[in-house]
């Protein structure tokens, strides 16, 4: 910030103040997604990080850059990130861990070409006409969000409704505490080398564009320690707490090299390895939720997790850096780091073979007086529902569809109670697709001493 003759501890407020105000607001914004969708939460977002870099090419005055740097484009980050992470939980059911470490590569990619990319701006533009192409390329951020299509849904049908209670009790379990605490610690720490590490290099004679290309290669390393969690995790579901542990531990002991490193060959050899351990750990902290707690409770824990995560890194690195300067010594703010992460890493142990315990929940169907005709009894199970001891494989809200279950638009085949479906009875209106004798017993029908979906009361599809 020559430009402005502000010390590193002014600069790096900002860039604080940028992830902090990205991270945390995402309490806001999963309360957008439930009302308006994430497709247009996600274009939202573009258009205020557009309005915050754009805005910053007019600031002559360094303050004015809090707000145009660092809370504008925060809040739009805010509701970019966090919508997008909401999108990937609900869009994909099968594979979902890879999808999401595929999801947050594109971070790492960023990490590798944006620094490279800023530097060449800098140096061609000065720092107005730099910030003025970044803005534009932010707002690519809206075509983006354009292109995440809302899923298919159906109507519900109007004599049916659902009983689901929904609650915050989650908040009061120890390991959801610790795991606020953990994410609070850890992002302290986290973007220590991100922001310092340039200015340690310089310090001890290395040139701007070789520590340039030292930060470029965080990225590289993030981008494979992303892939390689996600395959982990994909391959061993329930140990994927264990592997945050590992992976937090590993960005701690990563940090002591810095301060013994003198040549360019060593920081390069330090940022692909943090960097690996690093993208571990983007990936961990959100996969590891889905261990502690039921499905249902994902987007408003998520946000509570970056809320952490944004006080954290609010207080992290301004104080590392002031640490750095009033002492005098470049190596404090990586032993801090150091044992940051890997305290964060050892409160976990206890928790790290926590598997999810799941609720009741109850589905009732009521008819057009508002009467009601039946209730199912759902036990969450990983991806499936059990419905009166058959397996569902869908989620949420159901509708007693011929021999089928409408759950959110999907069809779930509900095993076990099928039948033949070659010729079709038609029962009240209804058609039930199971063949031979039919015998009522109240609500439900018997074949053979096996159960057809169809009921006496059953909705018309």
């Amino acid at each position: 910030m020559d430009e402005f003759n502000e010390d590193i501890t002014a600069v790096t407020v900002i860039g604080a103040l940028y992830i902090s105000v990205s991270i945390s607001g995402a309490i806001i914004a999963v309360l957008l997604n439930e009302k308006f969708g994430e497709r247009l939460v996600i274009m939202s977002g573009g258009f205020l990080l557009f309005i915050g870099y754009a805005s910053s090419f007019f600031v002559t005055a360094f303050p004015v850059l809090y707000l145009t740097m660092a809370i504008i484009p925060g809040i739009g980050m805010s509701l970019s990130y966090s919508s997008l992470l909401v999108a990937v939980d609900k869009y994909f059911t099968k594979r979902k861990f890879i999808a999401m470490s595929l999801a947050i590569l594109g971070g790492s990619f960023g990490m590798v070409i944006v620094p490279i990319l800023m530097e060449s701006l800098l140096q061609k533009y000065g720092f107005h006409g730099a910030i003025l192409v970044h803005a534009g390329i932010s707002l690519h951020v809206v075509v983006c969000g354009a292109v995440v299509f809302p899923l298919p849904t159906e109507n519900v049908s109007r004599n049916s409704k659902i009983s689901k209670k929904v609650d915050m009790e989650f908040c009061k379990e120890p390991k959801f505490i610790v795991y606020l605490v953990t994410n609070f610690l850890f992002i302290s720490a986290q973007y220590i080398p991100a922001t310092q590490l340039p200015d340690t290099a310089v310090s001890i004679g290395i040139s701007m564009d070789e520590i340039s290309l030292a930060v470029a290669m965080l990225g590289v390393g993030s981008g494979c320690g992303r892939l390689f969690f996600g395959f982990l995790s994909h391959c061993f579901e329930n140990h994927v707490m264990k592997f945050w542990i590992i992976f937090l531990a590993g960005m701690g002991l990563m940090m002591l090299m810095v301060p013994y490193s003198t040549k360019i060959e060593q920081f390069l050899v330090f940022a692909v390895l943090y960097g690996f351990f690093d993208g571990g750990n983007n990936v961990g902290w959100n996969l590891s939720l889905k261990n502690l707690l039921e499905p249902q409770y994902y987007g408003r824990a998520m946000s509570l997790a970056l809320l952490a995560e944004g006080i954290g890194c609010a207080i992290g690195n301004p104080l590392t850096a002031f640490l750095r300067e009033t002492t005098g010594s470049g190596g404090i703010p990586y032993f801090i780091g150091c044992a940051i992460l890997c305290v964060s890493a050892v409160i976990l142990i206890p928790f790290s073979n926590v598997k999810q315990s799941f609720q009741e929940q109850e589905i009732i169907i009521f008819d057009e007086t508002d009467s009601e005709l039946e209730k199912f009894k759902i036990h969450d199970c990983n991806n499936e529902y059990k419905i009166n001891g058959s397996t569902c494989i869908c989620k949420k809200e159901i509708h007693d569809c011929n021999n089928e279950y409408k759950i959110n638009g999907s069809t779930c085949i509900c095993k076990k109670e099928i039948h033949d479906c070659n010729s079709e009875y038609k029962i009240n209106g209804s058609t039930c697709i199971c063949k031979k004798e039919i015998h009522d017993c109240n609500s439900e029908y018997k074949i053979n001493g096996s159960t057809c979906i169809c009921k006496k009361e059953i909705l018309e599809k």
